[in-house]
């Protein structure tokens, strides 16, 4: 249930259940957090479709590439690629500043 916890948006209008325990989550996401934490947690409890799969919930695949691209960059076609190159010597952009793309 905590793992899910941190895909919500931290509010600053929650209800705080519990003032001293630092750790406890009705503090980061409120009461209308955790029932939707509640829901979250029973859909991703459904039988994957494949075997070895997992559930996913909307959004999971995007912050999953995001966070990917983040690290290693947009992956760009030779096409685009050249179409950047040119476009960029069209604008005066010298050969040597021009970045190759790491692969």
């Amino acid at each position: 249930m905590i793992a899910v916890a941190s895909r919500l948006p931290l509010s600053s209008r929650h209800t705080t259940l519990s003032d001293d325990d630092e750790w406890c989550p009705e503090r980061r996401v409120g009461v209308v957090g955790l029932l939707l934490i509640g829901h979250l947690d029973f859909f991703q409890s459904a039988k994957p479709t494949e075997p070895g799969g997992e559930v996913l919930l909307p959004g999971d695949v995007e912050r999953r590439n995001r966070a990917a691209r983040l690290v290693e960059g947009v992956p760009l076609t030779d096409d685009v690629w050249s179409a950047l190159v040119e476009t960029a010597r069209a604008v005066g952009v010298v050969a040597h500043e021009i970045a190759a793309p790491s692969v």
